[in-house]
């Protein structure tokens, strides 16, 4: 037991986890709390109590997740993955507490314009890759929400799309600069031009050239996001809780794959 603990407290001392897996995660964790800050021989208990203490709790008491709170466990929030990390990343980008949910400011920013508060980035990356919602003990298993996929998001962005690009083509909307920014993105630009040569063509060639282009606008729209959920992947897993988490870095790396075939494809 003596040389169980030494090693485990060594192991987190240097930011690993002795045992894979997300009820182990907590078990290490439980491991930190019951030997103190003062490393081995610090602790409050000795070590055959501590064993006994990490061996009943088995994981209920979650772990230390996003900004530090615990998560996971009996009674806690589940560890959402991979939301919780992008929206860690969401938040660091906009220099704030990792757990956030407060509204982005309107400070002209990318990130800020794509998604207005982390619900809205949650909900498209759920759409996008799906959600696994964990918990660290053994009598709950982790609950998955499958994806729907690029495709769907794409139909739907097409669905927002195209009563606006047809209250413009028929005047009911002012073809003004906002709303013409409001159909486009910045690689793929509507002007005034564009639209008042739609007005101008027959019903049957209006309807397959508006089509084409809704469609490379909303597809166009959907890639952007895509890729700055890719950034915010990569960012949110540099939050100190989860960096220092393994089945979190390993969760990293499949939705990352998983999202950049989709971009790819």
């Amino acid at each position: 037991s003596t040389q169980s603990c030494q090693q485990m407290q060594q192991t987190i001392s240097q930011g690993g986890n002795p045992i894979e897996g997300w009820i182990d995660i907590s078990r290490t964790h439980d491991w930190r709390d019951q030997m103190g800050g003062g490393g081995y021989r610090s602790a409050p208990v000795d070590v055959v109590e501590a064993q006994q203490t990490v061996d009943k709790n088995n994981g209920e008491n979650g772990v230390t997740w996003l900004g530090g709170s615990k998560a996971g466990g009996r009674g806690q929030s589940p560890i959402n993955i991979p939301s919780d990390i992008v929206k860690a990343g969401y938040n660091q980008a906009l220099n704030r507490s990792a757990d956030s949910n407060l509204a982005a400011p309107m400070n002209g920013s990318r990130i800020s314009e794509l998604w207005r508060t982390p619900g809205e980035l949650i909900s498209f990356s759920s759409s996008l890759l799906g959600e696994e919602k964990v918990r660290t003990y053994s009598d709950r298993p982790t609950e998955t929400i499958p994806a729907r996929g690029m495709a769907f998001e794409i139909n739907k962005e097409v669905e927002r799309l195209t009563p606006k690009y047809n209250n413009l083509i028929s005047g009911t909307s002012e073809l003004n600069n906002e709303n013409l920014m409001d159909i486009s993105t910045s690689s793929v630009v509507i002007t005034s031009n564009t639209i008042q040569a739609l007005r101008k063509l027959n019903s049957a060639d209006q309807n397959i050239l508006k089509g084409r282009l809704i469609q490379e606008v909303a597809t166009a729209r959907v890639i952007e996001k895509s890729l700055m959920l890719l950034r915010l992947l990569s960012s949110g897993s540099q939050e100190p809780n989860v960096s220092q988490n393994g089945p979190a870095q390993d969760a990293v790396q499949k939705y990352t794959a998983r999202l950049q075939q989709s971009v790819d494809d």
